[in-house]
């Protein structure tokens, strides 16, 4: 497309038609250089349509808008837009563009499901179309997907077959791309020196095709890995070179992660000066691009810094607002660090209560991680296991329709077998393995909902966050594994004592949570103040002839709160009233 260039030379005032189209074309040349310039003509032809009642434009309009949107961190707003194109029923070659962009935002905002799906719709189109471009860019958008789930087998056979694509096409640029993703792979398996042979792989191929913005991403990747390799002068080297390039091409993005990977590779060195004035460049610049995941990551590097200067005043108060912006950024390994390096400076100035309050919330993150990591892993395994599974059942139609019924009935069998597996790995998803009730993760996805349906509709959503009393006194006394049959006991009495309620969780350790739908905090207090009751009443001497068991219970329907997340977190001060109320007992209110 070329519509700019004949526009703009017509003797004529342009039409309206004529404006979109080389706003779009405008739009689309500088879209990967300057995503918020595209967006901005973009908007400006999308107001043009509707003016003028342009409908047949619509589509590319809401491509560049949907594009730009993604590009520049707009996720919400592309994903409606996208899904507003389809809608429209476009053609087949823009449809299989657009499932894999719907594929980009949707593994963005977390959907992992909806993302692998659009990716093989997308792969589908693309195959039968012939458009190996898009076919490419479904396979990788896929082992993205499952490398963000920890799947790094199933990412790489994907890269794999990228990459086999590729050079069967003897399309350069996306074997070098293939080859820089499988290093990444490589990479975060700790796989440091296959790692480091893929990204110099990619990066001859880079210089060769004159990609000089890959080049940068992979002398950056190269210049981390080398620091991991403790290769600090190499590591140097590359970071440099990754930044002079950046800067060349106005790419803030790479220019903040090269300045970042300096600053470590200087502090592993000692220069801590250094460090921290690049530290501070990549800091300044992450939040121009207002990217609060990446800027928790620096505020960490730079309270350790002050920590090595012993500087604790400084290194106290930039963790304190790393963890700020870890937690509303949604950086969990920002957020466990902090509390490791403020366990540091609490020890340093002789304050070990507190230094071990910060360590204790540093492992508990650390377990929580390493529990997240082996749901998505599971949860990768279940998304395989279902795109195989309707695999199968396509050949199994296929089968049919050629009357192959011995195969056909061997093929329904493991079909069988794999929904089984499937609904165990469904049971697993979202159940905790000790006490059989919902997990964490489970609790937080149906809560979410449940507080935006009650905002909508306006009735009552109440929270009890539940605490074990004195548990470390129980493990410590009657072992861990009578620990064990407390907590599995306890789950079982709250399910008996409130049979109406839906979602009873194990929230963590030895938290419970129980949601309260269209219930106000009075009602749910009471009826927690029933619970509270029957674990206190309850015959433990089956574990322990000495054991007493009480709980202290926080419930809230916090009518004010402005999202899930603050409903638990007003829960969680109401139970820390009862807890330092010297525990056994509900507190609550709104």
């Amino acid at each position: 497309m070329n519509h700019a260039a004949t526009h703009l030379t017509s003797s004529a005032a342009p039409t309206a038609a004529e404006r979109v189209l080389t706003l779009v074309d405008l739009g689309s040349e500088v879209l990967r250089i300057n995503p918020a310039q595209a967006l901005d003509m973009a908007t400006q032809a999308a107001q043009l349509c509707q003016e003028h009642g342009l409908a047949r434009l619509r589509l590319p309009v809401l491509s560049l808008l949907g594009e730009s949107q993604y590009r520049l961190g707009q996720y919400l707003e592309a994903r409606a837009n996208l899904n507003t194109l389809l809608s429209l029923g476009p053609d087949q070659a823009l449809e299989a563009r657009t499932f894999n962009l719907l594929g980009h935002v949707q593994r963005m905002l977390g959907e992992h499901r909806t993302a692998i799906q659009h990716y093989n719709q997308a792969l589908e189109l693309a195959h039968h179309l012939q458009d190996k471009k898009q076919e490419i860019t479904a396979l990788n958008g896929l082992a993205g997907t499952y490398f963000s789930l920890f799947d790094y087998q199933g990412a790489a056979e994907l890269y794999l077959q990228s990459l086999g694509l590729a050079q069967s096409l003897g399309n350069l640029d996306a074997e070098g791309a293939a080859l820089g993703n499988l290093g990444a792979v490589y990479l975060e398996q700790g796989e440091l020196s296959r790692a480091q042979e893929l990204f110099q792989k990619g990066l001859e191929i880079c210089i060769r095709v004159g990609n000089q913005q890959r080049e940068a991403v992979v002398r950056n990747n190269l210049g981390f890995t080398y620091y991991r390799l403790d290769a600090y002068q190499s590591s140097l080297e590359y970071s440099q070179q990754a930044l002079q390039l950046a800067q060349k091409l106005r790419d803030r993005r790479i220019e903040a992660s090269a300045l970042g990977n300096l600053a470590l590779t200087y502090f592993a060195l000692g220069q801590y000066d250094t460090a921290l004035e690049l530290n501070k460049r990549a800091l300044e610049l992450e939040r121009e691009l207002h990217n609060r995941h990446t800027e928790a990551d620096l505020l960490v590097q730079i309270g350790r810094i002050w920590l090595e200067k012993r500087n604790y005043t400084l290194a106290q108060s930039t963790l304190e607002e790393a963890l700020q912006v870890a937690q509303s950024g949604g950086n969990r390994k920002a957020h466990t660090e902090v509390h490791l390096y403020l366990s540091e400076i609490w020890q340093h100035k002789g304050q070990f209560a507190l230094a071990l309050q910060q360590h204790r919330l540093y492992h508990e993150l650390t377990t929580a991680t390493l529990r997240e990591q082996l749901e998505r892993k599971t949860l990768a395994l279940l998304i395989r296991f279902q795109a195989e599974q309707a695999l199968q059942q396509a050949e199994i139609v296929r089968l049919r329709n050629v009357e192959l019924v011995s195969a056909n009935e061997a093929l329904e069998q493991a079909n069988r077998e794999k929904s089984q597996l499937l609904a165990q790995l469904e049971q697993m998803v979202r159940t905790d393995p000790l006490t059989q009730i919902y997990n964490r993760r489970y609790l937080e996805e149906q809560l979410r909902h449940l507080f935006e349906q009650s905002r909508a509709e306006q009735w009552p959503l109440s929270v009890a966050l539940i605490d074990l009393d004195h548990f470390k006194a129980i493990n410590d006394t009657y072992s861990h594994q009578a620990g064990d049959e407390v907590l599995k006991t306890t789950a079982a009495l709250f399910k008996e004592a409130l049979p109406e309620v839906g979602l009873i969780a194990r929230y963590g350790g030895e938290e419970f949570a129980i949601v309260f739908p269209r219930t106000a905090a009075a009602e749910a207090a009471a009826a927690c103040e029933r619970l509270r009751q029957r674990i206190e009443t309850h015959d433990w001497s089956f574990i322990h002839p000495d054991l007493v068991v009480t709980v202290s219970i926080g419930v809230s329907d916090a009518p004010a709160a402005p999202n899930h997340e603050k409903l638990l977190m007003v829960a969680d001060q109401y139970l820390y009233d009862a807890k330092r109320r010297r525990r056994n007992q509900v507190c609550f209110g709104s």
